[in-house]
């Protein structure tokens, strides 16, 4: 542990159970100052069988090449971040990773398609995690190719279908013995080439686990009324209160921010109250750095089960907030939030008058290396996507190990 994390600890300590306990976990993956997770820093290399050993140079993190070879062919549901005219705009969907590149199916008509068209420079974000080896985040910039040809795609979408109903050892062979056929349906593809890789791997408490995006117990609400869609899918808008569930049952969400060309998208620990999303953070880094320009930012909440996905995005202003005083009765509001369940947040909040004396002490101490991220909505958008997962491929691993 580093002087500042452990100066971050002491600190800590000085709180009240409750507070000292959020705020490590706090700071420990929101500050994404741990990078990598207690249960995986004394793991030895996984040997996974892959068509590439050797990382390529625009590839950097805390995995083996290998190891995120094998997280992607593992996996099934992604987001893509493309660049609006106002916003990054970030949009669940599903993929699979094989030959190098990643390639996904989508409606032939969309914000996202739109957005492509105008500029094909993307972020590609993958997450896999469970309470044991951690949360593996995957950032995949690059460019994204809408394929028209009816051959090619038809191509594609055999090679889709046999990496996406393959286990992870057998997706490159799988793809290879595919068959092209025409498509019965309209619907895109859309190949993306990487130019660079970066990947993260945070520890996930298991006390955590509720608020993380799979539901493990219950029902998503709103499930009823689904539409058809393309590809054995279908989707809805959520109704307001469907969408407020979501933002206020959940604590780990992705800010999307422009950094350097690309979209970017950063996993972060939240807190939704009074209308607004508050995120704690280091006070440097690519994403303050951006949001220190003014730049309007998105930010996207999932949450599923084993078979229906509910994707809210909040796009808005960003505002950071350095102030001692300010952070304090914030951060206050914060954790007595992720300590309540959705339905109880409202009043959670309206019992806090004032921070503690111990909020405000360490506060003091760390406001040099801290900010708070709020961010206001100046609109929020929700969808129910009843699509078909792979459960052996969701973003908790519910059946496999995430890295062997």
């Amino acid at each position: 542990m580093n002087n500042d994390n452990r100066s971050f600890y002491n600190d800590i300590t000085k709180l009240s159970n409750g507070v000292k306990r959020i705020l490590i976990g706090v700071i420990a993956i929101l500050a994404l100052v741990t990078v990598v997770s207690c249960a995986t820093e004394h793991r030895e290399p996984v040997p996974v069988p892959q068509p590439s050993q050797i990382a390529p140079d625009f590839y950097k993190g805390d995995l083996k090449w290998p190891e995120i070879e094998h997280i992607l062919h593992s996996s099934s549901v992604g987001r893509i971040i493309s660049i609006g005219q106002e916003y990054p705009y970030s949009v669940p969907v599903s993929f699979v990773y094989f030959e190098g590149k990643i390639c996904i199916h989508s409606s032939q008509r969309g914000t996202k398609i739109e957005n492509i068209k105008k500029n094909d420079k993307v972020c590609f974000v993958v997450d896999r995690y469970n309470e044991k080896e951690g949360w593996a985040s995957i950032n995949i910039f690059g460019q994204a190719n809408i394929v028209n040809d009816p051959a090619k795609r038809g191509e594609l979408m055999a090679k889709f279908d046999a990496a996406y109903n393959s286990p992870a050892g057998q997706v490159e062979s799988s793809v290879a013995q595919a068959k092209s056929q025409p498509l019965a349906i309209p619907v895109a593809m859309i190949e993306i080439i990487p130019e660079k890789i970066t990947n993260r791997v945070l520890s996930v408490p298991s006390s955590w686990l509720t608020k993380f995006p799979y539901i493990i117990d219950g029902q998503i609400p709103g499930n009823q009324g689904m539409v058809s869609g393309a590809h054995g899918g279908s989707t809805k808008e959520t109704p307001d209160e469907v969408t407020k569930w979501t933002l206020s049952s959940c604590a780990m969400g992705r800010l999307n921010t422009f950094t350097d060309g690309y979209p970017n998208s950063t996993p972060v620990n939240y807190s939704y109250f009074d209308g607004k999303v508050y995120i704690h953070s280091r006070n440097y880094g690519a994403k303050i750095d951006d949001l220190k320009q003014g730049r309007k930012v998105s930010f996207s909440v999932d949450r599923f089960n084993r078979e229906r996905w509910l994707s809210v995005n909040v796009f808005g202003a960003a505002r950071l907030i350095s102030d001692p005083s300010e952070m304090a009765i914030l951060m206050e509001k914060y954790t007595a939030v992720f300590n309540a369940e959705a339905e109880d947040i409202d009043e959670a909040v309206k019992d806090v008058k004032e921070p503690d004396a111990g909020m405000k002490a360490s506060i003091e101490r760390m406001a040099k290396r801290m900010v708070l991220i709020e961010i206001t909505p100046e609109q929020i958008t929700g969808r129910i996507n009843n699509v078909k997962l792979n459960s052996s491929k969701l973003p908790y691993t519910l059946e496999n190990e995430l890295l062997k």
